[in-house]
Formats: C-alpha cells, structure tokens, sequence
C-alpha cells in the first residue's frame, strides 16, 4: 500500500502516465528524445504550479501556426500570462518554480 501512495500518489506517476498518453494521442513518439523532453517539460510544469499552489490551465501547443503568432521562435517554450519566460529549452521543475514565484 505504501509503495503505491509513494508512486502514485505522491511520485505524481498518474500525471506522468497520462501525460504520455495524451501525446501518443497526439502522435508524438514519448520514447523519442524529442518527445521524452517534450513529456518531462510539460511534468515539470505541472509539478511546478502545484507545488506553488496556483491555480493555472496550462495549454499544450502543437499547431505551429499559433506557435509563431505567440512569437515562439524556438520550442519548448513557457509562456505566463501572454508572455514568454522561456524558449529554446525544457527548463526543470526548480527553475519553473522560481519564475512562478517572481
């Protein structure tokens, strides 16, 4: 019992899980590099906001038009409130936190 509360529960492994699902929907290939960063960044961002205890909707962008008219250049990209805090790179949980609390 215990072993699941540590996994599931507080190892967030359900979110993870359903994160990998929702891109395989996607068509994107979790086990690829690409797609393993893509998977951790949006876990990331995801631990990061409960961690703070925000209250967020967090939006996954896949259509490379509206990428380029948010003025994303270079992906992953964080954007908060129309602004974007980071590109080019999966930033970790830690980092994430920083920004949401400045």
């Amino acid at each position: 019992m215990w072993n699941f509360i540590q996994t599931q529960i507080l190892g967030m492994k359900w979110l993870s899980i359903l994160i990998g699902q929702f891109m395989s929907v996607l068509g994107l290939d979790i086990e690829s590099r690409i797609g393993g960063s893509i998977h951790f960044f949006i876990y990331d961002v995801k631990e990061a906001v409960a961690a703070k205890e925000i209250d967020a909707e967090i939006e996954y962008i896949t259509d490379m038009q509206k990428i380029m008219e948010c003025g994303v250049m270079s992906t992953p990209a964080l954007m908060i409130d129309g602004k974007i805090v980071s590109a080019g790179r999966a930033i970790k949980t830690k980092e994430i936190e920083k920004i949401l609390g400045a």
